[in-house]
């Protein structure tokens, strides 16, 4: 499960692992062109300042596109109060899921 934000020319995504080895990751990529990513950064979410990995100078990310679309409202996480930063935007959103139900 991840989230990411978009700052000019750079991309910032989390990602949030829950089992065995739980934690957070934040990875960066400057966006070279409209199909071409660098990677400037990995490392733990709690401490940035400290990369957990060396980028080679020339690593690229080439997007893709994909027919897979994953089911988001179905994944077990976000049915865990404390997953959401907002209890009112939780309680919409169970309110949604409960109404889509029962249709």
């Amino acid at each position: 499960m991840g989230m990411y934000h978009i700052s000019n020319d750079t991309i910032y995504v989390k990602t949030i692992h829950i089992g065995s080895s739980s934690g957070c990751e934040l990875e960066v990529y400057r966006i070279i062109d409209s199909k071409n990513l660098k990677q400037v950064y990995y490392g733990n979410c709690k401490s940035p300042s400290k990369p957990s990995l060396s980028i080679p100078p020339d690593s690229l990310a080439i997007l893709t596109e994909s027919d897979y679309h994953p089911k988001v409202d179905e994944m077990w996480i976000k049915k865990k109060k404390w997953f959401w930063c907002s209890e009112v935007e939780y309680k919409k959103w169970k309110q949604e899921q409960t109404i889509l139900k029962k249709q």
